[in-house]
């Protein structure tokens, strides 16, 4: 409660609005994805936010773009697609299988988000992001062999 009650006044929103979009896992604060996608239209730093979708299956692919309103530039996120959902590991949920595109619309928003508004987002991981990173053993090798040999 104290964390969302610090990101809500550093964020200026309410402190509901972050209870019900901040989630848990392995004890990490995340955002759910659909938050990012607010945060990117409530912003006010962007108009005409939407989803370029080309290929469909194998070679579906959807990329976020926006005009930024302070220089009217067209501005793209880093475009994701089935491939890269595949070699990065995501399809082992199975919602890949079931509605790719909504899945690759939400890590497009989450990269849309990652490039254009870091401050609004505080450096959290979406939950997808932090359950997608496999945990790596950094215990030396002398450290193991000590605690195998105290049973431990």
């Amino acid at each position: 409660c104290l964390v969302a009650i610090e990101m809500s006044k550093r964020m200026k929103l309410s402190p509901l609005t972050v209870m019900q979009n901040l989630n848990v896992i392995h004890g990490t604060p995340t955002w759910s994805a659909q938050f990012i996608t607010s945060q990117i239209l409530g912003c006010g730093r962007f108009t005409n936010f939407d989803y370029l979708v080309k290929g469909e299956g194998d070679t579906l692919e959807v990329q976020c773009v926006a005009k930024r309103l302070e220089d009217q530039k067209l501005v793209k996120g880093t475009a994701v697609s089935m491939q890269m959902a595949r070699l990065e590991g995501w399809t082992r949920n199975s919602k890949y299988q079931s509605m790719p595109e909504l899945m690759l619309r939400n890590r497009a928003a989450t990269f849309f988000g990652r490039q254009y508004i870091p401050d609004l987002l505080l450096g959290v991981q979406t939950s997808e992001e932090v359950v997608d990173i496999q945990p790596v053993d950094v215990t030396p090798e002398i450290e193991k062999e000590s605690l195998d040999d105290h049973g431990m």
